[in-house]
């Protein structure tokens, strides 16, 4: 913030402010840190899809301009971006051809519909995940991916709510976590016949 001490309230001095030095300290990826957080970014998913990566670039733009709808629609299409690979990089693993077509089958549609033919597949692969990947599974692909989505939609559709900022922030730190297991997941069903 402006300001040293009481004799230097303004500029051109500056000062570290609590909460700044909190995150400084934390050495998370912070939002409020564009340069830090996308750097964070790329070194957790260093081969990933620039077209994520562009749609989170201005998610992180539209937050740090107070734009919450605009943060919510552009954060929420590079989440569903990073699911539809995971499908693609899940079919190409299906070695049954007849169990494959269905899948794609039931994939056609949708957002909701993919994620229900997802969600239905697990069971043919969990047991086999390293459990680095398969913990918290639940939680970090299916919950991240639908309160993101959710956000998106809410935001998207002129409902007159409000997108709370704190949310929009919950949203862009939980992304990154999403997004390496996403990436955990395609990297294993690259390697392995399902």
């Amino acid at each position: 913030m402006w300001g040293l001490n009481l004799e230097n309230p303004g500029p051109p001095f500056l000062k570290v402010t609590k909460y700044g030095r909190e995150s400084l300290m934390a050495g998370e990826p912070n939002p409020h840190d564009p340069d830090g957080y996308m750097a964070y970014l790329k070194k957790e998913i260093p081969h990933f899809d620039e077209t994520i990566l562009t749609y989170a670039t201005e998610s992180l733009q539209a937050y740090l301009a107070g734009l919450m709808f605009s943060s919510a629609i552009m954060l929420g299409g590079a989440s569903e971006k990073a699911f539809l690979l995971l499908l693609h990089s899940y079919a190409n693993s299906i070695s049954d051809p007849e169990r494959k077509k269905k899948f794609e089958k039931d994939c056609s549609g949708g957002i909701k519909r993919k994620l229900d033919a997802f969600r239905a597949q697990v069971p043919y692969f969990r047991s086999g995940l390293p459990p680095e990947v398969n913990d918290d599974l639940d939680i970090q692909l299916d919950g991240i991916f639908n309160l993101i989505r959710n956000c998106r939609n809410d935001a998207g559709h002129p409902t007159g709510r409000q997108m709370e900022r704190q949310l929009a922030y919950a949203n862009l730190r939980l992304f990154i976590p999403y997004c390496k297991r996403v990436c955990d997941l395609i990297g294993y069903f690259q390697t392995h016949q399902i």
